[in-house]
């Protein structure tokens, strides 16, 4: 398990766990196959904004239950276009995972598509894309946002020392309500992204290093320290699985 918040949601309605092991955020360093970083199309968008944000949506479904809607994607683009309105040096960077955009109205679709302050990556099988991977694109935005507080992209965000915001206009808070402007309604949307955008440097460093102390998000690598655990583990029993084969 990550953090206390993680262990206490394992197994709560099976059988008993002997022992614990905590081990660190684990998705570092992710390699993808075929992968060739960030298009140069990207690159150049960039290096004409002052800030940008980064909208990961949710997937969404009209046919099947999900933990948003499309009617919630809509309603965060429209105010991602109320923010581009009042200030032109600010890029949204819409990352689809797996075709999230293909609900949305035509009215929304045309404003995505054709604003210079959008810059959209279409995507229905992520690991097929050769180009701007989510990882490799959050290090160069100023704040993520996304629909669900589940989201790995979250984590992702704070692992490369990016704030977020979860936009949830219909479930009950999580825990990351008790951090200032990372769980908002809809209403408070606005004002919490000019908090993050506006926040001074030492600020913000300070409040990230609180959220990925308690969330355990270190440099360490959870892969390898799950690795090793397994390893002294097999070390310790290696007489009991000796003696069973």
């Amino acid at each position: 398990y990550m953090n206390e918040i993680d262990k206490k949601n394992i197994n709560n309605y099976g059988g008993h766990i002997k022992n614990f092991y905590q081990i660190p955020f684990f998705r570092k360093n992710l390699l993808k196959q075929n992968y060739r970083g960030l298009s140069q199309e990207l690159q150049n968008t960039l290096s004409k904004f002052d800030k940008k944000i980064i909208f990961a949506p949710s997937m969404a479904s009209t046919i099947h239950f999900k933990p948003t809607s499309v009617e919630n994607i809509e309603r965060a683009i429209e105010e991602f276009n109320k923010i581009i309105l009042h200030d032109k040096k600010i890029l949204i960077i819409i990352k689809e995972k797996k075709g999230e955009l293909e609900n949305i109205n035509q009215k929304l679709k045309k404003l995505i598509f054709n604003s210079k302050n959008f810059y959209t990556i279409r995507s229905f099988k992520p690991k097929l894309l050769e180009y701007n991977q989510f990882e490799e694109i959050i290090p160069n935005c100023d704040l993520l946002v996304t629909l669900t507080s589940t989201s790995t992209t979250v984590l992702q965000s704070l692992d490369s020392n990016i704030p977020f915001i979860c936009l949830n206009d219909n479930h009950p808070f999580s825990f990351y309500k008790k951090y200032s402007n990372c769980e908002v309604r809809l209403k408070y949307f606005k004002e919490a992204v000019y908090y993050w955008l506006k926040l001074e440097n030492n600020d913000l460093q300070n409040l990230l290093n609180k959220i990925k102390e308690d969330l355990n998000i270190c440099n360490e690598n959870g892969l390898n320290s799950a690795a090793s655990v397994l390893d002294e583990l097999l070390k310790k029993n290696k007489d009991f699985f000796n003696e069973r084969n």
